[in-house]
């Protein structure tokens, strides 16, 4: 991912975070079963892996998994190994920066 497609990831990490839109962390994920659209974890031990294999949400979502660097860079949160989203827009928004669609060159 270019420097470019982090910063417009973590707006829109940002923007959920604010608005409430964002489940961070593997202990608030563990027991969550509504509305996911996008999970994004990094490094994952054998208990995050077992976490999102049991994520029972009711919708399909996506999950990416970055490399650390990129990860700790678009959430700031140290210790931090996994975000999830709970609102489309927002989640498709990072996924076309992800893939560098929409963005001013």
């Amino acid at each position: 991912m270019t420097p470019k497609q982090q910063n417009e990831v973590k707006r829109y990490v940002d923007i959920a975070r604010k608005g409430g839109f964002a489940i961070i962390g593997q202990d608030n994920l563990k027991n969550y079963s509504k509305k996911l659209y996008l999970v994004l974890y990094t490094n994952p031990s054998n208990n995050l892996l077992g976490i999102l294999k049991s994520i029972k949400s009711t919708t399909d979502y996506k999950v990416v998994k970055l490399n650390e660097e990129e990860f700790l860079s678009i959430i700031s949160i140290k210790n931090c190994k996994i975000i999830a989203f709970k609102n489309k827009a927002i989640s498709d928004k990072i996924l076309e920066s992800m893939r560098g669609e929409n963005i001013d060159k």
